[in-house]
């Protein structure tokens, strides 16, 4: 499921948020970016939450939710954290975009009870 963070003010699309299942879909990865221009004004934060909870609702048999960030991106790994991700350790993860392997910082919540 990908979703696009349009910023309400203009209409302009600013970045996208998405998941994937896996594991007979009871874990899900989710992925995000956003344009380097819209960055520190918070909208990650407030789409991050929303498409989180979208995740939960719409994939009934998801247990745990994961997600990924480089270990230098600060700003993502407090993003995760806020939305309550614990930090569950450290993996490599393939960067299609420059077609290397790189360190990457793993975080998951399980499902709200």
């Amino acid at each position: 499921m990908s979703y696009a963070i349009e910023r309400l003010a203009d209409g302009l699309v600013i970045g996208g948020f998405g998941g994937g299942a896996r594991n007979q879909r009871t874990r899900v990865e989710i992925g995000y970016h956003l344009a380097e221009a819209a960055h520190g004004q918070g909208y990650m934060g407030e789409a991050a939450q929303a498409g989180l909870s979208a995740l939960w609702s719409l994939l009934p048999a998801a247990e745990t939710i994961e997600a990924q960030a480089h270990p230098d991106n600060a700003a993502s790994r407090a993003i995760l954290t806020a939305l309550g991700m614990r930090f569950v350790g450290e993996r490599p993860v393939f960067a299609s975009a420059r077609d290397t392997w790189e360190p990457g910082c793993w975080y998951e919540i399980d499902r709200p009870s």
